[in-house]
């Protein structure tokens, strides 16, 4: 056991190191402080080590009449009760954005890499080098301190630090819901924890809501540049080229370009509506009996019949539907002309995805007027000409992707679908082992006794989709 007389003995030796000429203070003055604080060495004694202050108090003005009193003096209030001093020396109270928290120093010594572990091992080695505490060091870890109390400052946000604490405490890191991922993020940072020790009901979540964040701030980003460095030149013509573009690009900017997309939706709607009328026998289709093929067969009995073959064309559309598929392919058109025209950077335009979705809702239409013009006097080749541009038509379908151009929820589904593309493709593997598997099994069950129905094994194809 230690006895008060080794105890003065040291502080003997050491009262050189801290003889100086009281300076004078002022409001925000360093104060420069002495105390014996009583650090615990196993269960049945404790030493009392010297430990300086050389920082600015948590007041800000320092204004009392003990100004003058010499500031290395020993405190002997700290050696009245060894009980009570252990207890106090082994607990830090941590002042996170003005919320304490009292903690045992061997928690916060659970993780040394941390930065409230390297607070922890600092105290730690002040203890076995019986050196003073520096100044620098702590508030290199922290903001503001009062040894005295034992409590250290964080200026930092206390919402996420409950969670943080308790991975000292239980070793078990969770997400915290109802705060900004980026900023949970951020926390990790500063207070030296990776976020690989997220426990794994929190870890994807976690990452899942970064990437998103991220890549929105991102998209916001190129976003906001584009806007910025949207250089349409200078003059009178450049001013209504920027207006325009304004107009068909940016909904957002005016009464007149929210009425703009809302023209262009319905004629979206009025397009695709067209296409499903057009194929309904007896509304949108006429069916067309021209082509005749006469086959004559002789009988045993010598009697020749005459047997009509009559091999149906394809449908006519009512000429109501072709004036409203006109008009509405008139009005895509003349949008993606001044679009083209009014873009401040035309090869970019180009490149886009949705302006690509434009021109393939565009150009099949007049593929099909252009060949049914020209092969118009050839029958026969217009009837294979025919076929061809039943091709083009089935793009016209591609037009109710426009609508993504005017809806951030489909925008949304796309940037999941992209994002999710590794997990898609796992499904769409394993499906496509299920269906081989599948329809060969049935393939081979079914050979002997009911061939007709699976004839071959992409025959068992269609059967496995269905019932997968």
């Amino acid at each position: 056991m230690l006895n008060s007389s080794t105890i003065q003995s040291n502080t003997d030796d050491k009262s050189h190191l801290f003889e100086s000429t009281p300076p004078k203070y002022t409001r925000h003055s360093t104060i420069r402080k002495q105390v014996i604080t009583h650090i615990p060495v196993d269960d049945n004694e404790s030493a009392a080590i010297e430990i300086q202050e050389n920082k600015p108090m948590l007041s800000s003005v320092v204004n009392t009449s003990n100004d003058n009193l010499p500031l290395h003096c020993i405190s002997t209030e700290c050696s009245t009760s060894n009980d009570s001093s252990h207890t106090g020396n082994n607990r830090i109270i941590l002042n996170v954005g003005g919320i304490k928290h009292e903690v045992m120093w061997r928690t916060l010594a659970r993780l040394p890499y941390t930065r409230l572990g390297r607070l922890a091992e600092l105290r730690q080695s002040t203890i076995l080098l019986s050196c003073p505490i520096s100044h620098d060091e702590l508030l290199r870890l922290c903001d503001d301190y009062d040894l005295s109390n034992g409590e250290f400052f964080f200026d930092r946000s206390s919402r996420s630090f409950t969670s943080i604490i308790n991975f000292y405490r239980t070793g078990k890191l969770h997400l915290v819901d109802d705060i900004c991922v980026i900023s949970f993020h951020d926390d990790l940072i500063y207070w030296g924890i990776e976020e690989c020790y997220l426990e794994l009901c929190c870890l994807n979540k976690y990452y899942q809501k970064k990437e998103y964040v991220l890549d929105e701030i991102k998209k916001e980003s190129e976003l906001t540049q584009v806007e910025k460095h949207d250089t349409f030149g200078q003059g009178y013509c450049s001013n209504i080229k920027r207006k325009i573009w304004d107009l068909v690009e940016h909904p957002q900017t005016s009464i007149a370009a929210r009425i703009i997309v809302f023209i262009s939706i319905a004629f979206i709607l009025l397009s695709t509506l067209t296409l499903i009328i057009g194929t309904i026998e007896g509304i949108g289709c006429t069916p067309n009996m021209t082509n005749i093929e006469m086959n004559e067969e002789q009988t045993s009995s010598n009697h020749r019949i005459s047997q009509q073959d009559k091999i149906p064309d394809e449908c006519n559309e009512p000429l109501f539907l072709f004036l409203i598929e006109l008009i509405c392919i008139s009005w895509f058109t003349i949008e993606y002309i001044i679009r083209i025209f009014t873009t401040p950077n035309r090869c970019k335009f180009l490149k886009s995805l949705l302006n690509i979705i434009d021109l393939i809702a565009i150009v099949p239409f007049y593929i099909s007027i252009t060949l049914e013009t020209i092969y118009m006097d050839n029958i026969k080749d217009l009837q294979s000409v025919r076929k061809t541009v039943q091709v083009f038509r089935v793009l016209r379908i591609v037009r109710i992707l426009k609508l993504a151009r005017y809806s951030t929820d489909l925008q949304s589904l796309g940037y999941t679908l992209k994002r999710s593309s590794k997990e898609l493709f796992m499904l769409l593997m394993f499906l496509g082992i299920s269906i081989l598997l599948f329809s060969s099994l049935a393939y081979y069950a079914e050979k002997d006794g009911n061939a007709i129905q699976f004839r071959s094994i992409p025959h068992a194809f269609w059967w496995a989709i269905v019932v997968s």
